[in-house]
C-alpha cells in the first residue's frame, strides 16, 4: 500500500521481507525482515498495522527517514549550491550541469548544461534562478524562471529569461531586488525587472571578483595574487574598509547576518568582525585548494571543508569541531530556515538531511552538539 501522503510504498510477499520505497526518488528507503504480507496505514501515515500470522496483529510506528536521497545528477564533482528561500527548490552544480530539484515531488532534476563558476542563487520569492557560467575571463550571467513539473515524476520546468550581455563579469549576487554585477569596469546594479535591457547604475571601482553578503549590505572585492579584501557598503557602493589579510586570498564568505567575513588564504581561515573590521581569530594550516565554509542561517557554528576532506560543523567562537563528518560526505547548501542540509556522498550522490530530525535522534542516544555562546 501507498502512504496517505503518496510518498512511500510498502511491498512484501511470502518471503516475509518488506520493502519501503521512496516514490519521490524511486529508491528503496529501507527493508524489514520477518514481516507480514498484509499491511495497512493509519490515516495520518504515522503508524502501520501488520498481520504477522493468525491471530497476531502488530502495530508499528513509521518514522520518516531523516535523509532524502536525490537522483538524476549525471556528473561528479558536486559543488556548493543553494536552496530557494522557501525551501522548494535545490540547485547544485556538478562537473557537467546545473541540477535543479523540486524537493517535495520531483524524482529527477532539471539539467542545464553549463559550467558554473560560482554558487547559483535564487530571487527572494524563489521564482528565478541565477548563475554565473562560462569560463574565467569570459563569464556571463544566465537566469531562468522556475515552475513545477508538468507530470508527477518529471523535472522542474526552467524557462530561460532574457539577460542583456555584461562583458567581463567577475561576480554576481543579489542585494534585495537588485543584481550586483562586478566586472572589469566596476560594479553595476540592475533591478531584476531590467534584466533584458541591462539598464542600471554603474559605479567605477578597481576591478576584482565580487562577493555580496546574504543580507545585501556588503560587497567584498578580492584580487588575483593579493592579500587585500576591499569592502563596500550597498546599495551606495561606499568604501568602508580595506583588509590586509595574512596571505593571498583564495575566497571570502559572509555570515547570514552580515556580522562576520570569513577569509581563506594560504595562512589559514580568518574571521573578521564587520562592525570594527578587525581580525577576530585565525586558524592556521588551512589548505587553500577546494576549501570553503558554509554559515548556518541562525549564525550558530560554521561548516568548514578543506581539500583534505576534513569536514565538520565548527564553533564560530573557537573554530574547534563540534560535529565532524565522514571524509566522503561534503556539505553543499543550507536551507534558509537552517533545518535542511544538502550534502554529497562519494562526490556523486546527493542527500538532503533533516537536521532537526537528525539532532533529535542524537539526543535519544544521549548525544548532542552545542555551539558555545558567542561574546
Amino acid at each position: 500500500p501507498v502512504s496517505p501522503d503518496g510518498n512511500y510504498l510498502m511491498s512484501s510477499g511470502w518471503d516475509r521481507e518488506l520493502f519501503c520505497w521512496d516514490l519521490r526518488t524511486q529508491q528503496r528507503a529501507f527493508t524489514f525482515a520477518d514481516a507480514g504480507y498484509r499491511l495497512d496505514w493509519s490515516p495520518d501515515g504515522t503508524r502501520c498495522a501488520m498481520v504477522l500470522g493468525r491471530p497476531r496483529l502488530q502495530l508499528y510506528v513509521f518514522e520518516r527517514p531523516a535523509c532524502l536521497e536525490l537522483t538524476g545528477n549525471r556528473g561528479e564533482r558536486l559543488r556548493p549550491g543553494a536552496f530557494s528561500p522557501d525551501g522548494r527548490w535545490l540547485a547544485l552544480p556538478d562537473g557537467q550541469n546545473l541540477c535543479v530539484w523540486e524537493l517535495a515531488c520531483s524524482s529527477h532534476p532539471a539539467l542545464l548544461a553549463a559550467e558554473v563558476l560560482a554558487p547559483p542563487f535564487f530571487s527572494p520569492d524563489g521564482s528565478q534562478l541565477f548563475a554565473l557560467v562560462g569560463r574565467s575571463g569570459d563569464a556571463r550571467l544566465e537566469a531562468w524562471h522556475i515552475s513545477a513539473a508538468s507530470g508527477p515524476a518529471g523535472p522542474p520546468q526552467l524557462s530561460p529569461l532574457p539577460v542583456a550581455a555584461q562583458p567581463g563579469l567577475t561576480g554576481a549576487g543579489l542585494a534585495g531586488d537588485e543584481l550586483v554585477l562586478t566586472a572589469a569596469d566596476g560594479v553595476r546594479l540592475i533591478a531584476r525587472t531590467n534584466l533584458a535591457s541591462g539598464e542600471g547604475r554603474l559605479v567605477r571601482i578597481p576591478s576584482g571578483q565580487g562577493t555580496v553578503s546574504p543580507d545585501g549590505r556588503w560587497l567584498a572585492m578580492t584580487y588575483s595574487f593579493s592579500p587585500w579584501v576591499t569592502v563596500y557598503h550597498l546599495p551606495d557602493v561606499e568604501l568602508v574598509s580595506r583588509l590586509e589579510t595574512s596571505r593571498f586570498v583564495a575566497g571570502v564568505w559572509f555570515a547570514p547576518a552580515g556580522d562576520e567575513l570569513a577569509v581563506i588564504n594560504r595562512g589559514g581561515l580568518e574571521q573578521w568582525d564587520t562592525a570594527t573590521w578587525r581580525l577576530r581569530r585565525r586558524q592556521p594550516g588551512f589548505p587553500v585548494s577546494d576549501s570553503y565554509v558554509l554559515y548556518p542561517p541562525d549564525g550558530s557554528g560554521i561548516w568548514r571543508l578543506t581539500s583534505f576532506r576534513d569536514t565538520a560543523l565548527c564553533s564560530r567562537k573557537t573554530l574547534e569541531p563540534i560535529l565532524p563528518l565522514p571524509s566522503n560526505v561534503i556539505p553543499l547548501a543550507l536551507s534558509s530556515d537552517g533545518r535542511q542540509l544538502a550534502a554529497s556522498v562519494d562526490d556523486q550522490r546527493v542527500q538532503v538531511w533533516d537536521l532537526a530530525g537528525l539532532r533529535a535522534h542524537f539526543r535519544e542516544l544521549g548525544l548532542d552538539w552545542e555551539e558555545p555562546p558567542r561574546r
